[in-house]
């Protein structure tokens, strides 16, 4: 358990959990200085980054900073197959926006989403790689990030953070057609 101490206050790490992305923050205030004793405060952050040594398993997500975008694996209809997508995760019925490996699924749940070792952003079902980004000249230190405009981005460790790949350029990829904010529905 990580401590840090602020003035009167102190805040403790507490169930940090990259497995399920996110973690619990408790903030207790110093007993000696407040007249309700100690008060405890959860607050569930929600992770819309891998960097090295991270990964999305099956079953896990990541969720865009706004929350207004999930990526994880996911089973169209009754298919034996899993799919590494990108849903809204706001409205009750799942609409997938972006699809990684449409071409390779995984069988079974034995897929995992890591940065390789290449920095690339890599899909592998077991041993077996089924999805890369693919970029032939990545920088140490790569970071995946889920953007809140539901783009998935594979930034340079560089200072600047560029972008050295993006999911939306690739529109073959994309799940829905022209106008399709148009479309949604919201609420009832």
């Amino acid at each position: 358990m990580q401590h840090i101490t602020h003035s009167l206050n102190v805040i403790s790490f507490k169930g940090l959990c990259w497995h399920r992305r996110m973690f619990s923050l408790c903030i207790c205030t110093d007993s000696s200085t407040s007249k309700f004793g100690v008060i405890t405060a959860f607050l569930w952050i929600f992770l819309s980054t891998i960097v090295l040594g991270q990964s999305v398993a099956d079953g896990d997500s990541l969720t865009s900073s706004g929350g207004t975008f999930e990526l994880g694996f996911f089973t169209p209809g009754s298919s034996p197959h899993r799919y590494v997508g990108i849903w809204f995760k706001k409205i009750p019925v799942r609409k997938v926006v972006w699809v990684a490996n449409r071409l390779n699924p995984v069988v079974g749940s034995s897929g995992v989403l890591q940065i390789g070792e290449d920095g690339n952003l890599v899909n592998m079902d077991g041993q077996n790689l089924t999805w890369s980004t693919g970029v032939s000249s990545v920088s140490n230190g790569s970071i995946v990030e889920l953007l809140d405009s539901g783009n998935l981005v594979l930034r340079g460790g560089d200072s600047n953070g560029s972008f050295i790949w993006q999911g939306f350029v690739d529109l073959g990829k994309l799940c829905f057609g022209p106008n399709w904010a148009q479309k949604l529905k919201f609420g009832p």
